[in-house]
């Protein structure tokens, strides 16, 4: 009965070491994996802003317009940071 006992507990402990081993090799896949996926979105979001960038009509007036006016603000706040 005793060395029942001592193969089942040396059985239930090898059946722990292999659970453990083989989560800790999920986990580490898992982590693999989800870099990628991560990876691969910054890549297909850079492209989206790429092509989006592509897009602008850069003759439009009203965009020459925005752009003349945050020029103008920006001189503004840096002609009365100079000043102080």
């Amino acid at each position: 009965k005793l060395v029942e006992n001592i193969v089942l507990i040396s059985n239930f402990s090898l059946s722990t070491e292999l659970c453990n081993a083989a989560t800790k090799i999920q986990a580490s896949f898992r982590g693999h994996q989800a870099r990628k996926e991560k990876e691969q979105a910054v890549k297909d979001q850079e492209q989206q802003d790429k092509e989006d960038i592509e897009k602008i009509d850069l003759s439009d007036p009203d965009l020459n317009k925005a752009a003349t006016k945050i020029q103008a603000s920006f001189r503004g706040h840096k002609v009365r940071k100079d000043v102080k």
